[in-house]
């Protein structure tokens, strides 16, 4: 076997990756699940205030270890039996990366990390922390599996040193608008909420939390709708502010503004094929899958300058779209902007393709397959 994927929690980014990569390397990879509770997830995400309901079409070989009665040893032997080349880990506690770090790499196993942390992360340091951090890093895992090259930086990972991007993938097939399936869906969610087709529609794709300041968008679409009247924005997505939220455009009577709630995954979709842009302004995001997601699906994006792959996939002339957090107005001009762009999809065409090329599931499971081959005469050596 080539690689253990080990994960405290199943995501719905990675299944599909996980899934590409079984099918093109059968028999060579397998994802580790070790928790409490198995391979369905349980818990209550406390941004979207419920439990997210994940797609169960995703095939691909897995395990589970109960953490409850089967402690770090146990998880060592599980990986060991399958006799890896590389085991990856992601949402375990360092401590706990540490001592299997130690006994993996004893039992000839390499030991890879997947990170998102970059320089926009909450938690990111600086200066003589920031270098330490990184030595830390680079003493413990022969390999990183950065979720962008933002991470390979932050840690100072070097150009000499196994790397492969494990980001957390957009599913081309999904949101790419092809065919009648997408155009029925456009069709369907804008005449549901009484949307004009030839309406300038915004999404927001949001936690209702304060990390994603859905108030911002708010604000800057009720400064946009006093200009451009017939425009509508769509806010997909709960959380424990979704009621303030409600309530506060309902108070300042801001016109074509709807909520629809938590939507699951499997009909995410529908709202990219249906709206135009993009608005995606946390105050904290160090990847944010919704941007790659929008421009797969051919759509213009407007995001905060702290948004890791919005800084990575608008560049050139798609800089300006990048703004300041908590800025109303700047959003709100480009917001305006766009309401004068007839062909969206032809503007960000260039992002879209950086999208599919580095950030799509069937690029990483292709570069991943790849990458694999060679992989136990280089990181052993």
């Amino acid at each position: 076997m080539k690689v253990v994927f080990v994960q405290t929690n199943p995501s719905q980014l990675d299944a599909p990756f996980y899934q590409r990569l079984s099918e093109t390397l059968p028999g060579e990879t397998l994802v580790l699940f070790w928790n409490d509770f198995g391979a369905v997830r349980s818990r209550i995400d406390p941004e979207l205030g419920v439990v997210p309901q994940f797609p169960d079409s995703y095939e691909y070989p897995s395990l589970w270890v109960d953490k409850r009665t089967r402690g770090l040893l146990a998880l060592w032997r599980a990986i060991v039996k399958q006799r890896p080349r590389l085991a990856l880990f992601q949402d375990q506690s360092w401590l706990e990366r540490i001592v299997l770090s130690v006994l993996l790499r004893l039992s000839g196993v390499a030991v890879g990390l997947r990170s998102d942390k970059n320089c926009f992360s909450e938690t990111a340091r600086s200066g003589w922390g920031r270098r330490l951090e990184g030595l830390f890093v680079r003493k413990c895992f022969n390999v990183l599996a950065p979720v962008s090259a933002l991470t390979s930086s932050y840690y100072f990972w070097p150009p000499t040193r196994d790397s492969m991007l494990l980001p957390y993938c957009s599913d081309g097939e999904k949101f790419s608008p092809t065919g009648a399936r997408a155009l029925a869906s456009r069709l369907e969610v804008r005449q549901r909420f009484g949307i004009a087709e030839t309406a300038k529609l915004f999404l927001s794709v949001i936690k209702f939390a304060e990390r994603e300041d859905p108030r911002t968008v708010i604000e800057a679409f009720g400064v946009l709708s006093e200009q451009v009247p017939d425009a509508w924005l769509i806010m997909v997505g709960s959380g424990p502010l979704l009621e303030r939220e409600m309530a506060w455009v309902a108070q300042r009577n801001i016109a074509n503004v709807r909520f629809t709630g938590y939507i699951p995954y499997a009909n995410l979709e529908q709202y990219f094929f249906a709206a135009d842009v993009l608005v995606h302004l946390p105050k904290v995001g160090p990847w944010e899958v919704s941007v790659p997601d929008a421009l797969l699906a051919g759509k213009g994006v407007i995001a905060t300058d702290v948004v890791g792959s919005a800084r990575l996939l608008l560049t050139g002339e798609l800089t300006k779209y990048l703004v300041e957090v908590g800025d109303v107005n700047g959003t709100a001009r480009r917001m305006r902007e766009l309401c004068t762009i007839v062909d969206t999809e032809a503007l960000f065409g260039p992002a879209k393709a950086s999208a599919s090329e580095c950030f799509s599931v069937s690029a990483t499971a292709r570069h991943w397959a790849s990458w694999l081959q060679g992989l136990e005469a280089r990181v052993l050596s």
